[in-house]
């Protein structure tokens, strides 16, 4: 039995498409592998088949979750998210440092204070290492985006288990968005009617929630116009 639309099936013109026309793939080939743990979760990312990526969560709270991508209809380009550990401690180290300057302050109002020499160059290494630490790990995660839905499908640690390790896997991960790209449709509407496709495939699989691909499906259609 065909599923009934969300909506006047009119409005997606040659967008929408149902369930059952859902693509479905088998890994047959590895192409890159990236695992990452961090603190009581574990994230295996692995590209198959040239243009598919697989994605495996384990969570202690949250469980297991696993899906995977077509890549073509992936933005290769992440953004950066601050990591909520690391934003809590450029905070810290902020309020710190401006108690810190009061302190030297108060200690240079004094008179002869034999302390001077050796408060100030430390007071300078520490605000320099504070600051190099707040720009390297403010912004810990790297958030994708579909293509034209604009919707978060993976995220990954800048650093887990070290910057060259993911910085090499982003690398393979754009040439095969660039692929699988290649390899799609040129004309247009027919790309934008496949990746809502992806996006209702990924609401099914539960990767995304009912509100998200409702803003993915009004962009497309605004692209699509």
């Amino acid at each position: 039995m065909q599923p009934t639309p969300s909506a006047d099936p009119r409005e997606y013109e040659h967008v929408y498409l149902f369930s059952e026309e859902l693509e479905d793939v088998e890994p047959k080939t590895i192409d890159a592998e990236l695992e990452q743990r961090i603190a009581d979760s574990y994230q295996r990312l692995s590209i198959f088949n040239g243009t598919y990526l697989g994605v495996r969560r384990d969570d202690v709270r949250k469980g297991t979750q696993e899906y995977w991508l077509n890549l073509a209809f992936l933005d290769p380009k992440p953004l950066r998210r601050p990591a909520r550990f690391w934003s809590a401690f450029v905070v810290g180290s902020g309020i710190g440092i401006i108690g810190v300057l009061g302190l030297v302050n108060t200690l240079f109002s004094v008179p002869d204070n034999s302390s001077r020499p050796l408060i100030v160059p430390l007071m300078a290494i520490a605000t320099l290492v504070s600051l190099i630490v707040a720009v390297v790990r403010f912004l810990g995660t790297f958030a994708f985006f579909t293509q034209h839905g604009r919707i978060p499908v993976l995220f990954m640690s800048s650093d887990k288990p070290n910057r060259r390790q993911v910085r090499l896997f982003i690398k393979h991960l754009g040439e095969a968005a660039r692929r699988a790209r290649a390899c799609r449709t040129p004309v247009r509407g027919h790309y934008l009617r496949d990746e809502m496709k992806e996006h209702r495939r990924l609401q099914e699989d539960g990767v995304l929630e009912a509100g998200q691909f409702e803003t993915a499906r009004a962009l497309i259609l605004k692209a699509h116009d």
